[in-house]
């Protein structure tokens, strides 16, 4: 009877290991990779404003943001909307489906 405990805790203890390290997940605001494409962070913090496309299936929409402002505008297919620094404007006919107050500051994080 005492092998059987001698074993069982034998075999407890091989079987027991250390955890193994866990990746770090923690969100990362804005990867290395991606300054480094724009010219680094000294170049990215001299930059005032950006502009990009976004491709969608009704059409494509432009979009020109004020980094330190958050001023915007942006122009799709059926509308023109965008942020005055007080209030947020559109101008848009009637197949336009959606609100623009929900629509500002939607791609950047608040400062």
């Amino acid at each position: 009877m005492k092998f059987v405990y001698l074993s069982l805790l034998f075999a407890f203890l091989i079987s027991c290991k250390p955890a193994p390290e866990q990746p770090d997940k923690s969100p990362k605001i804005l990867p290395e990779t991606i300054l480094d494409y724009h010219g680094g962070i000294d170049q990215w913090q001299k930059m005032k404003s950006m502009t990009y496309e976004i491709v969608k299936e009704g059409g494509n929409e432009k979009q020109q943001i004020d980094i330190l402002s958050r001023k915007e505008r942006i122009e799709g297919n059926n509308f023109l909307t965008g942020y005055d620094g007080q209030q947020v404007w559109l101008q848009a006919d009637t197949s336009y489906k959606g609100n623009a107050i929900f629509y500002h500051n939607l791609m950047l994080r608040p400062l």
